[in-house]
């Protein structure tokens, strides 16, 4: 009898520990086994450009980290009418949580680019995404569209001590931003002559960017493993695209989809199903803005994945973007 008493009382006890060690870490600090919390961080930053007034006519760029490693704000805004803001984070974001971001963060007569990673296109809705429902649980936690409660259930079950023990051991515990003044820390590292780039929101510049970065890829050749293969368009696209210009023509905003930055032998594994991918698009009058071959850079441009770009990328990446922009005001679309 006494056997099973201890049975129990140390199964109680354990299972306490357990309800508080998940309270802890991932209620009150957002710490998931997928979660990544400087993507929150950074969109509070975002959150605040986008606050600011401006005279100019604003251009607004969503998408995901192709985006936010893709362009140099201030070289856009001096070479152009437009006041920009970048608002790209993360691809393992689904489409949904981009489009809902621009619903919830336009102005009526504001200009939005998305420069969709190819892999978008095929995606279907984010059931069952845990890398997702994570974040959403850590960061944003009001965005609940896909997540049911019983996955929410299941998010926190997942969080094994030993994976709590991986955090603590990668410093993650110790890295929480939660009780820093954010904006506070952007508006004084704004003010410095040189910003440091270190993988958090204190890296992103005055227009959302993340632009400071130096170096190149070191193991191109092993990047080359993954071909990214364009896939047929799918149902989920064509659904969130037709809700996503239903809001633009409502609220007045023009909306463009256009191509992301690609290493130029990367480009020739896309290449050969891109045409496909324009038909597909083609037959639900759908256009992806610009030339394909326009933002394919030899690798020496990009920083450490073959989406990202360095500081030199970025301002590459961004002299066609302008150059693009120039084109289509000629041609009487913005």
């Amino acid at each position: 009898m006494s056997k099973i008493i201890v049975f129990f009382v140390s199964l109680f006890f354990f299972i306490a520990l357990y309800v508080v060690i998940i309270f802890e870490f991932s209620y009150k600090q957002g710490l998931f086994q997928f979660s990544e919390l400087w993507i929150g961080d950074v969109y509070k930053v975002k959150d605040y450009i986008n606050s600011q007034a401006t005279d100019k006519q604003r251009l607004l760029v969503f998408g995901g980290s192709s985006s936010l490693f893709g362009f140099h704000g201030d070289y856009i805004t001096k070479n152009t009418k437009y006041s920009f803001i970048n608002y790209g984070s993360h691809a393992g974001l689904p489409l949904n949580y981009h489009i809902d971001r621009m619903i919830s963060s336009v102005q009526e007569g504001d200009i939005v680019f998305f420069p969709l990673e190819f892999d978008y296109y095929s995606r279907n809705m984010p059931k069952d995404d845990y890398w997702y429902i994570h974040n959403m649980l850590a960061w944003d936690r009001e965005y609940k569209k896909y997540i049911t409660y019983m996955q929410i259930f299941k998010s926190y079950l997942q969080n094994s001590p030993i994976a709590f023990l991986k955090m603590f051991l990668k410093g993650t515990y110790t890295k929480s931003t939660k009780n820093e003044n954010i904006v506070d820390n952007m508006q004084r590292i704004w003010g410095q002559d040189y910003q440091e780039f270190d993988f958090t929101y204190k890296s992103l510049s005055a227009y959302g960017d993340f632009c400071t970065q130096v170096g190149n890829i070191q193991n191109y050749e092993a990047l080359l493993i993954n071909k990214y293969v364009i896939k047929d368009v799918s149902d989920f696209f064509i659904s969130e695209y037709i809700r996503l210009m239903e809001f633009a023509k409502a609220k007045n905003v023009k909306v463009f989809l256009i191509y992301p930055p690609t290493t130029q032998r990367q480009s020739l594994h896309i290449a050969k199903n891109l045409p496909k991918l324009i038909q597909q698009l083609d037959d639900y009058n759908i256009k992806i803005y610009g030339n394909f071959s326009d933002v394919h850079f030899e690798h020496k441009y990009f920083f450490d994945t073959d989406y990202h770009l360095n500081h030199e990328g970025t301002i590459l990446r961004s002299s066609v973007f302008v150059n693009m922009l120039l084109r289509m005001e000629e041609e009487g679309l913005l």
